[in-house]
């Protein structure tokens, strides 16, 4: 008995400890080819012409989407993530001050949904979220105006319509967050049981009590999967 419950969490364990090294060593490969970009964008001349804008531009394009594949990347304890977010921000900046307003409001808004797009239960780097909200509302609200309507609007009344557009919450729901735990810890759950009761000393599966616990990895995964979807 002891000898399969053993088996059982070191399997659950090893699959958590493979998946969590696969997204660090991922996330450093991600980041070491973003520095790259970024040596590389930095030995680029912006130049005066268009087409020598333009390949200033795409240098810095390379850049940021390699910085922000990296910190998507999310493992806690990762370094690279709030590196590569940093490194979004100081772009963003020099874009700005370079006269690339729009492209600089894309580079905030990458690492913003970066963000999110790492968050579950709680929110890593929340810190960066008002930072950009702010960069973001500003930098649209200094486009022209569209419309009568907006046209009729200052630019503080733009910024802060477009601010509090970009502050609502759009966090996972309680519920669904519940469910996403429920189904996760059940599937392991299930996957310790599966081989702590329904294997033999043989390592042959007994009977209905296999399929019993077989039926419980296959339904708490899929709830699992439908937190994640609805969350």
């Amino acid at each position: 008995m002891k000898r399969k419950l053993a088996i059982g969490a070191g399997l659950v364990l090893f699959t958590i400890g493979a998946l969590a090294a696969k997204v660090y060593i991922e996330g450093r490969v991600e980041f070491r080819k973003a520095k790259t970009a970024d040596e590389a964008a930095q030995a680029v001349a912006r130049g005066e012409g268009a087409d020598a804008r333009e390949a200033w531009l795409v240098a810095w394009e390379e850049a940021v989407a390699r910085y922000e594949r990296a910190a998507r990347w999310y493992v806690p304890g990762a370094r690279h993530v709030g590196v590569s977010l940093g490194r979004l921000w100081e772009i963003g900046e020099m874009l700005e001050g370079a006269g690339e307003p729009r492209t600089a409001r894309q580079v905030y808004e990458r690492l913003r949904s970066s963000i999110y797009a790492i968050r579950s239960t709680y929110t890593p780097h929340a810190e960066w979220l008002d930072r950009c909200d702010r960069k973001i509302a500003a930098l649209m609200a200094s486009e022209p105006p569209f419309g009568e309507d907006e046209s009729r609007k200052s630019f503080e009344e733009r910024e802060r319509e477009h601010y509090e557009l970009l502050k609502r919450d759009y966090t996972p729901g309680v519920f669904w967050s519940i469910v996403i735990e429920i189904g996760f810890w059940g599937w392991i759950g299930c996957l310790v049981g599966f081989f702590w009761h329904a294997l033999g000393e043989d390592g042959r599966w007994i009977g209905r009590r296999a399929l019993a616990w077989l039926g419980g990895i296959v339904v708490s995964y899929g709830v699992w999967v439908l937190g994640l979807i609805k969350a």
